[in-house]
Formats: structure tokens, sequence, C-alpha cells
């Protein structure tokens, strides 16, 4: 997911696109996946 919404923010997708991905529960296969370097978990809340 991640990587197909910096694919919008380039420039190369539009973001109804996105919308249409997002709606298949077991993944799209235009979905641009972002490599794991750099994703971090920064925080857990528990209420």
């Amino acid at each position: 997911m991640v990587g197909s919404l910096l694919e919008v923010g380039y420039g190369r997708r539009q973001p109804d696109e996105i919308r249409a991905m997002a709606k298949v529960v077991q993944g799209h296969p235009q979905m641009v996946k972002a490599p794991p370097q750099g994703l971090f978990l920064v925080d857990i809340q528990y209420n």
C-alpha cells in the first residue's frame, strides 16, 4: 500500500486507482510494495 501511495505522489498513478485497489480484500496484483528498509514502528498505545 505504501509503495502505491508513493506512486501517486510521483504522479505515476491516480488516487482513484488506489481507492479501487484498496477495496480488494486479498490485495491487488497492481499494488506496489514498498521496500522494508526505512519502515519502522514508532509507537504503540494501549487503552
